[in-house]
């Protein structure tokens, strides 16, 4: 019996020390993913497009529009671009049967994920709901940071961009924030802005909705802003007689670093060539590559 309660009692040790050092890998993990800091290593003012759920083996998925937009800016030092999830359906679960409402195999849909992701330079990528839903070797999270030069993490982080003059532009990336509102799609994001941040840019998705809304919180303003899909024709929306409001797919930010502070550190433009035309404008009136 003695030996016994020594042998529980060393176990309950072992037990004991793995989750000391479990809850410590956890908050390292955690830790990593709250805040990433970045430096830009371009002069002068700098555009982010942030494109919204991509969906792109889904049927109403209009791909011919993202491949447009992501080769208008391929060649762009001066212009980075995030995703704030949703790259593929992933169906699972009961909802494994929707996969008889597209063409698109798992393995195609996967050989457009990896072309999409690994041929195009991302600052970030959001893996959202549908993104996270499989497990185990399939894990989009592990396979698709062997694939990406950015930022991957799942439901989002916060990113602090530091500019080679000493400017930083705070920004929240995230695929939805909490809160709902049917008057007003920025709802949770005016609501993070006040109540969680001080960051300069919030921006999700999710809804496949697009909306605006500037916030000032103490002297700083805050660029609320959720991007609509390229997911544009949604049985779902149809079934549930949504609304519209999926009026732009993707988001270009201007952050022109010398304006830090002003009203003018931050522009948003929902059509991407007028936001391109506008940063190489103010790039070469200071005298900046174009």
């Amino acid at each position: 019996m003695t030996d016994r309660l020594r042998s529980d009692r060393d176990d309950l040790t072992g037990v004991i020390a793995r989750r000391f050092e479990e809850f410590e890998r956890t908050r390292a993990l955690f830790g990593a993913t709250e805040r990433f800091a970045i430096d830009v290593t371009v002069d002068g003012p700098v555009g982010i497009v942030h494109f919204g759920d991509l969906h792109i083996d889904d049927p109403g998925c209009d791909l011919a529009l993202l491949m447009k937009h992501l080769e208008f800016v391929k060649d762009l030092d001066y212009v980075f671009c995030g995703t704030v999830g949703d790259i593929q359906n992933n169906w699972a679960g009961r909802l494994v049967s929707k996969y008889a409402d597209q063409s698109t195999t798992v393995k195609e849909s996967w050989l457009l994920a990896d072309f999409i992701l690994s041929n195009f330079s991302w600052l970030y990528v959001v893996l959202g709901n549908h993104d996270v839903r499989m497990v185990g070797i399939h894990n989009p999270i592990e396979i698709m940071k062997s694939r990406i030069k950015g930022i991957v993490v799942a439901h989002g982080c916060g990113i602090d961009l530091h500019f080679p003059a000493g400017a930083v532009c705070r920004m929240m990336v995230r695929h939805d924030f909490r809160g709902y509102s049917m008057w007003n799609p920025t709802h949770a994001l005016v609501r993070a802005a006040y109540l969680l941040s001080d960051d300069d840019i919030l921006v999700c998705g999710h809804r496949h909705v697009a909306g605006y809304q500037l916030v000032e919180r103490r002297g700083r303003l805050c660029h609320a802003i959720r991007v609509g899909s390229y997911k544009v024709f949604d049985d779902f929306a149809r079934e549930k007689g949504f609304l519209g409001g999926n009026f732009s797919p993707c988001c270009m930010t201007v952050i022109d670093p010398e304006r830090h502070g002003a009203v003018g550190f931050v522009k948003v433009f929902w059509e991407l060539e007028e936001g391109v035309d506008y940063l190489k404008f103010i790039r070469r009136k200071g005298g900046f590559v174009c």
